[in-house]
């Protein structure tokens, strides 16, 4: 089967099928209120996205994707463009649209839960994309006929057109099919040129890898959930040898 992944100080984050069952049966019951949704920006520039070489730009799509423009570089975070992942309706739509993007380079992957890692949505991408992914999942992508893809360990980086791209800790788990709990690993990218760092988390609850990451980098902006558990009962639990002050 393969390596199976953990997280730092081998904190447990895997809920059981009886807590899966519980959430989709609230989920289904509609008792909370999901009417209102994030506005859209009234003045999209997309013209100028697509043709954006210079500047250094950050636009949030919805959920975990983001477009980032770095020293001309077109990458797309955990990119999800379709209206419904298996049985669960997208909420919002997308801030952009497929057509409104400019030509993507590099796709930063997180994880491979289905709302960030979404093939529906990668067929739709150029084809030349280049995938930077975590260790254990670069061979889903090789099924799926998809060869120009880099996976990583934590800690591991790239360079590309000066831009450096380092895969960082996170606490999380990954699940796709009953039997690959955890066969994939996750985290969150950091992207650093000589005059910006970028810090995408990806999904994580709060840990000590927070600090080892501001031990290693001085992030200029950081894209990080907050308050992203429904319901309130669903929490991934932090570790305990971890004190903030």
């Amino acid at each position: 089967m393969g390596e199976k992944y953990k997280n730092m100080d081998d904190v447990q984050t895997t809920k059981s099928l009886f807590t899966y069952l519980r959430w989709r049966r609230e989920r289904s019951s509609k008792k909370k209120d999901y009417s209102q949704t994030i506005p859209h920006c009234s003045n999209k520039k997309a013209t100028f996205l697509q043709q954006n070489t210079q500047e250094t730009t950050v636009t949030w799509v919805g959920h975990a994707t983001f477009l980032i423009q770095m020293q001309g570089l077109h990458i797309l975070t955990d990119p999800v463009w379709s209206e419904r992942l298996k049985i669960v309706p997208r909420l919002t739509k997308p801030g952009l649209l497929l057509s409104e993007l400019p030509p993507i380079d590099i796709v930063l992957l997180s994880h491979g839960h289905y709302d960030h890692l979404d093939f529906a949505t990668i067929r739709q991408l150029p084809p030349n994309v280049l995938y930077l992914v975590p260790v254990g999942m670069k061979k889903i992508f090789l099924r799926k006929g998809f060869s120009r893809v880099q996976e990583f360990n934590w800690w591991e980086s790239t360079t590309i057109d000066h831009v450096r791209f380092h895969f960082v800790p996170a606490q999380h788990w990954t699940r796709r099919t009953p039997f690959d709990l955890n066969r994939s690993h996750w985290g969150g990218w950091v992207m650093k040129n000589e005059s910006e760092t970028i810090y995408f988390c990806g999904d994580t609850g709060y840990f000590r890898g927070f600090h080892d990451i501001h031990e290693r980098f001085q992030i200029d902006i950081a894209l990080m959930p907050i308050g992203a558990y429904e319901p309130e009962w669903l929490k991934i639990i932090t570790s305990p040898s971890f004190t903030t002050l």
